[in-house]
């Protein structure tokens, strides 16, 4: 019949725009499932936190002030590396030396600061326990083994003035919490290594071991496998091919590629070490 003609229907707009509500879909379900894991950790982190203080483990209400602030122990590419120091409170000024408590924070070798303490840290002062928490550079800027070494220096340094603080240097242990909860064992398990006393960061005639090592929930093992947590989400770690996870930030590049390196950093192996010598 003249005069009549079809008309094609174009529908690619079409299919582009359910792809456009799927693809924001998926966006939308990721970020639920992200915003769940990060408030149920949270919730869990929160719960830990009122048991803590309910059981008295010595978290303060208000915070304590060191009784010695910004002390410096060394130095790194010009800037300081500091450690502050607590002293108990005493109504008589103590004859006999403090040990020590020497704090080394978490943060995945990324973030926080000697400010940063453990729950049960402050507990210590009330039982006769000095405690010094230190700084040292992240791995942003530094690789491994800076932050071992840097440690190290402060054990040595805190050795060297410890009459100045009325410190016990026979009587010295670490303690810290994940990433300080790893420079913790490292200081235990490399008691008496001297390749780890690095003169960069000087009194290389005092000894950077301690007498105890205290570790909460260290990643002291580089080559495991670890569970879920919104902590291994942020940090990306748990997967030992990704340059870019806690692990590969502080080691230059993924575990899988700087084995011997991810070896040097894991006190478990350090352990084994350790346990020959």
């Amino acid at each position: 019949m003249k005069g009549l003609y079809t008309m094609k229907v174009n529908t690619k707009p079409r299919k582009k725009s359910k792809l456009v509500l799927r693809v924001l879909l998926y966006f939308f379900i990721v970020v639920v499932v992200l915003s769940a894991a990060f408030i149920i950790d949270s919730l869990r982190y929160m719960d830990n936190i009122k048991i803590m203080k309910a059981e008295n483990w010595g978290w303060p209400d208000s915070n304590i002030e060191p009784t010695y602030k910004n002390l410096q122990y060394g130095n790194y590419n010009g800037g300081d590396l500091l450690l502050d120091i607590y002293i108990p409170d005493q109504v008589t000024i103590q004859e006999e030396p403090y040990p020590l408590v020497i704090v080394t924070h978490g943060g995945g070798w990324q973030m926080g600061g000697k400010e940063v303490f453990e729950p049960g840290v402050y507990y210590l002062l009330k039982h006769g326990y000095a405690i010094a928490s230190i700084d040292y550079t992240y791995s942003t800027v530094a690789k491994w083994p800076v932050q071992g070494e840097q440690v190290k220096g402060a054990v040595r340094w805190l050795r060297a003035n410890a009459g100045a603080y009325n410190l016990d240097p026979d009587r010295f242990a670490s303690f810290g919490g994940s990433a300080g909860g790893q420079l913790s064992s490292f200081l235990g398990t490399t008691n008496g290594l001297e390749q780890y006393d690095s003169d960069a960061y000087g009194n290389m005639d005092y000894s950077s071991d301690v007498q105890a090592a205290v570790a909460w929930y260290a990643p002291n093992d580089f080559f495991l496998d670890y569970e879920f947590s919104f902590l291994n989400l942020l940090f990306l770690d748990g997967n030992k091919s990704n340059p870019n996870s806690g692990f590969g930030v502080l080691l230059g590049g993924s575990v899988n590629k700087n084995t011997e390196l991810a070896e040097d950093a894991s006190c478990e192996c350090q352990y084994k070490v350790y346990q020959k010598r």
